[in-house]
């Protein structure tokens, strides 16, 4: 049997890595657009990111929390894609105010997301 702590760390390590890896990718898009060319900076965020949702579906079906049962679950997971948008907006757009305002959106939505898993403040 899986340890439900070391997926709870590592599921949290990793949610630490992506928004760390995005801050880093956006400030090098930023200031070194060619750099983020490389391909360790377009196969990364997938890898992360896959590990994330896999430790994150394992951590809800141990828990038995779904989306229709715990509206804080379904609020983060809506945050979460909103987060996802706003990085791809971040990352992709050529207007440099929507990059950045996009990235704040981002950040703003990843850490209510994150507020929401630690608190779990409506049931």
């Amino acid at each position: 049997m899986l340890d439900v702590v070391l997926l709870k760390q590592t599921h949290i390590a990793l949610a630490f890595f992506t928004i760390i890896f995005f801050a880093f990718r956006f400030l090098l898009n930023e200031l070194s657009p060619h750099m983020i060319q490389h391909r360790f900076f377009k196969t990364a965020p997938h890898i992360i990111d896959t590990l994330l949702l896999a430790t994150g579906v394992m951590l809800a079906w141990i828990y038995k929390v779904t989306p229709l049962d715990a509206l804080w679950f379904l609020v983060k997971i809506v945050f979460i894609f909103l987060y996802i948008i706003c990085g791809f907006i971040a990352m992709k757009s050529r207007s440099r105010n929507k990059r950045i305002s996009s990235a704040v959106f981002g950040f703003l939505f990843i850490s209510l997301a994150i507020y929401l898993a630690q608190q779990k403040p409506f049931w």
